[in-house]
């Protein structure tokens, strides 16, 4: 990979892409709604419990490099990014479409996939959306808040490259995960929680 900046046009491309593949699910993973409704089911519909369950559930999935690189690999020609990198990005948008899916909103909505995508970045969504239906928030205000999401995405990628995106720590608690090292704290799991399962 170059070590110049990925250009936006390539972080909303990667983005893109691997929000489609959690979507649809890719071999040897399931879709986001359909690893939703395992764990839902596994808890009798109790949907904070399931969330907690899955999340769990997240940091056996992500244990090695070893899965990652193997999902991401399925995702890197349309990326052009190094294949661990793209199946980080593709585990945690497939857990944030899941969580979002629990707390009743569609991943196909443009909206909820702004929102995703800020949840990733670690955008600081309250004032877009305090009091406000996340299906009601205006388009201009969903392109704002994707274009900070993938802005803040541009600003890791430096003199490493696209691999500097992230930084490998737990998730959860957990041996190995991605979180973007960004100036607002908190994890992955945590920003979704709050955007998409508050009133749970």
């Amino acid at each position: 990979m170059s070590t110049e900046k990925m250009s936006e046009s390539a972080v909303i491309n990667m983005l893109n892409s691997c929000y489609r593949s959690a979507l649809d699910g890719v071999a040897g993973t399931s879709s986001a709604r359909a690893f939703a409704d395992e764990y839902l089911a596994k808890e009798n519909g109790n949907v904070m419990a399931a969330a907690k369950r899955l999340i769990s559930m997240q940091k056996t999935l992500c244990a090695g490099t070893g899965f990652l690189t193997g999902v991401g690999g399925l995702i890197t020609a349309a990326v052009a990014v190094p294949a661990d990198v793209a199946g980080t990005v593709f585990m945690q948008l497939r857990m944030i479409c899941a969580l979002a899916y629990m707390g009743g909103y569609d991943p196909e909505d443009e909206n909820v996939r702004a929102l995703a995508y800020a949840c990733l970045a670690g955008v600081p969504v309250d004032s877009y959306i305090s009091g406000t239906d996340i299906s009601a928030i205006p388009m201009d205000v969903a392109r704002e808040i994707n274009r900070e999401a993938v802005f803040r995405l541009m600003a890791k990628t430096g003199t490493r490259g696209a691999a500097a995106l992230f930084r490998m720590a737990p998730i959860i608690g957990g041996a190995i995960g991605a979180v973007l090292d960004l100036s607002i704290a908190g994890n992955v799991a945590d920003n979704t929680i709050k955007v998409f399962l508050k009133n749970k």
